[in-house]
Order: structure tokens, then sequence, then C-alpha cells
């Protein structure tokens, strides 16, 4: 991953991604997606076991679990994360709490499960652009699952037992959400965040269960020179608000000369997605250029402005926004070249390009 700042993915796991379309015969990473993805287990299975987790208990009979509804999700994570659910679907999911000895400290752990990794994704992307805009924000990005977030509730909370302090992390993985929230006696905040590695200890309890995390091949491919870090979403539907592109995924994208949106849009076949770069084309008045086997444009759309637009096998891609041409152009390469899994080419000269 080009950034440190807590990468959406392990080393290896785009590589394996990559073996395994190679494998099935796969021209490109889009393929078979969901295939990869583990579908033998359900949210109660993902669950830490008793004294998996050091020396936190489960509490009730062994293997009780509480099974969750949509209201349950609604009360954790608020009305718009629920709307925003709706497109995909809830599965249900399932709910555990934890004790640790006589310290008083509880764990609450939620598996929710959201039928496809792009699901996952979609909602835990605006949870955390919700959190990430608080300012101050004690929401901070970690590497647990494909991607999680840390977040620290101030001191002052009051309980039957004493003051305590209420630390969360909430994570994605496969079709997976996962929440899990700890309560904490205190007397400082320092004993609070001391008390903050039980999460991530539970989060890799969890990610353990789950065969591989992939991410989504749509938000990789984004994430090159001048994306903003974790900027990254998915939309079910309509691309920019276009009837031509379908669901996909977009990320905000500052250059040195101009900003704008990436975006990538893939679709069921290449014949689609053929016809879909063509419609948006011609909403556009692009102009085709040359040397691009499944084309590159540059147009302008309406509502929207510049944009500059390449489609490769089943994705239709590139960069809507204001920016110097030859800027664009190098930005759009480089989502182009993680699309086909060879290094950025030189970008075409304005020259080059044909009469629509």
């Amino acid at each position: 991953m080009r950034r440190a700042l807590a990468p959406m993915t392990k080393p290896g796991a785009w590589a394996a991604l990559l073996a395994a379309a190679a494998l099935s015969g796969c021209a490109n990473p889009f393929e078979q997606l969901e295939a990869i993805s583990v579908v033998g287990y359900l949210s109660a299975d993902l669950l830490p076991a008793d004294r998996e987790v050091g020396s936190w208990r489960r509490v009730g009979k062994p293997g009780q679990v509480l099974r969750l509804q949509a209201g349950d999700f609604k009360e954790s994570f608020g009305e718009d994360a629920f709307a925003r659910v709706r497109p995909w679907g809830l599965a249900g999911g399932a709910r555990a709490e934890y004790r640790l000895g006589d310290t008083g400290r509880t764990m609450t752990v939620e598996v929710y499960d959201l039928h496809k990794a792009r699901g996952a994704f979609d909602v835990y992307s605006l949870i955390r652009e919700r959190q990430l805009k608080y300012k101050p924000s004690s929401a901070r990005i970690t590497k647990v699952g494909v991607q999680g977030m840390l977040s620290h509730m101030e001191f002052g909370g009051v309980h039957e037992d004493g003051p305590f302090a209420k630390s969360l992390l909430l994570f994605w993985a496969e079709r997976f959400l996962i929440h899990l929230s700890q309560r904490t006696p205190v007397a400082s905040d320092e004993e609070a965040a001391a008390a903050e590695t039980a999460l991530p200890a539970f989060g890799e309890a969890v990610t353990r269960k789950l065969k591989q995390p992939f991410e989504l091949p749509e938000v990789y491919v984004l994430q090159i020179t001048g994306e903003v870090p974790n900027s990254e979403r998915y939309e079910p539907g309509r691309l920019l608000g276009r009837p031509e592109l379908a669901g996909g995924a977009t990320a905000r994208w500052k250059g040195r000369t101009g900003e704008g949106t990436l975006f990538i849009s893939v679709a069921d076949s290449a014949g689609e997605a053929a016809r879909a770069f063509e419609k948006l084309r011609r909403a556009a008045a692009g102009n085709l250029t040359s040397g691009y086997a499944d084309g590159l444009f540059v147009g302008s759309l309406p509502g929207t402005g510049p944009v500059v637009c390449f489609r490769s096998g089943k994705a239709v891609a590139g960069l809507a926004g204001a920016a110097e041409d030859a800027e664009r152009r190098a930005a759009v390469e480089e989502i182009r070249g993680r699309c086909v899994r060879e290094a950025p080419a030189p970008a075409a000269e304005p020259a080059a390009e044909e009469a629509k």
C-alpha cells in the first residue's frame, strides 16, 4: 500500500486475490469477488469463545448469544446508517457479553451480516466519514479486519458501580460489520486508554475466524497519488448521480492544480460496461483518445463538470474535477494501471485526440 496511515489491505491480501483470479482464468480482479468471500458461517460463528481472548469470560450459559435484528442495528448506529443498510438488506446479527474477572471491565461484541462485502464497506465508510468529520474527534483509524476505527468517550460517565469510561471499535471484514464496546471503571483517562488494548485483541479474534478479509478491488484501484486518505465510499446506485453508471466506489482527490472525485463502476459484463461508457461519453460530449483498446474520453458532464473517463473490461472509471490536463490524465493512468495490473504508462498527449 502506498500510505502508512492504517492501510485497508494486508500486503498479501491483494496478491492472493489476483492469484485466485488468475487461477480461475479471470481476466481482471473484479470477476469473482463474492465467490472468494466465504459463505459457510453465520454471525454467531464469529463471536470469540469463553477465554479465547486472555482471561475474558463469556457472560451467560455456554454458547449463549443474543440474536440481533434491524432495530438493534438502528439503536447502535443511528437512522442514517440504518437507511444505508436498506439497499443491501440485513441478514441479522449476533451479540455476546464478556467480563474480565472482578475488574469490573465488560466487553460487548456485535456482528452484523450485510449479505455482501460491498454492503459492509458501504455502511462502514458512511459511519467512518461521519465520525472523522467531527473536530476534535477521538476517532482514529486502525488495522483490524480490513480496516477499523477506534474511538474513546470522555472520562466522566457514571454507572451504578461508579465512574467509568467507554471505548469503541468498529471494523469490517468480508460481508460483516463488527462493533465492540468496552466499559472500564477508571479513575483517570490514562487508565481508560490503557484498557483499550483489549479492543484490537477481540477484533483479531473475530478476524481469525474469517478465511480472508479482502479489500474491495474497486477501492484498491482508487488509492492513487492524491487520493484523500479514508475518503473512499461505495455507492449502491447511480454513481456521481449519473443514470449511465451503476453502483461503484468513489474517493476524493486533491492534486497540485485542482481537485475532484475519483470513481469506478463495475458492470456485470464487458458489453454492459461498453454501453454505459458510450452513453456517458455522449452525455459529456467527450472526445475519444487514440491508443486505448477499450476507450478513453475527455469531456464535461452537465452538473458535474470536466471528466476524464476510460473503460477497462467490465470497469468504467475516471476522474471528475477541474485540474491541469496533464495531472488529470496522470491520475487516470494510475487508476487504469491498477485495473489492468501493470505499472502506469505515460498519459497520451492532448494532440493525439481524435474527433468523436
